[in-house]
């Protein structure tokens, strides 16, 4: 099957013509082209799908290789929540904590954050 999706529409129509083997009329051209119009949406919205299953099987693959990837995910969101402490002592504890776990997981921040 042609790729309609290049072929400009009146191209196409005497396409159709030809194949209908005579000149269409009005109405059996209106549909032809309605026909045409719903499946060029229909297909678009096909690939759209896809494409967005796809964006969240790579999101979820990415989501588990991240978990994998850092293990003490959880201490450093942790120590990273003590950042925003009112006591100067609890801030530079975490950021020592913080710069712990980055150099245990042999990782650089640009690395970590994404």
């Amino acid at each position: 099957m042609t790729d309609t999706r290049s072929i400009p529409l009146r191209t196409w129509m005497a396409n159709a013509e030809a194949a209908a083997g005579h000149h269409l009329s009005w109405p059996e051209r209106e549909a032809e082209v309605r026909k045409h119009m719903q499946d060029e949406i229909r297909k678009t919205a096909e690939r759209q799908a896809k494409r967005d299953a796809k964006a969240r099987r790579d999101a979820e693959r990415h989501i588990k290789e991240m978990h994998a990837a850092f293990p003490d995910r959880s201490k450093l969101i942790g120590a990273l929540g003590m950042l925003g402490s009112d006591h100067a002592g609890e801030r530079a504890a975490a950021a020592l904590q913080v710069e712990r776990i980055r150099a245990k997981l042999g990782k650089q921040w640009a690395e970590i954050i994404l």
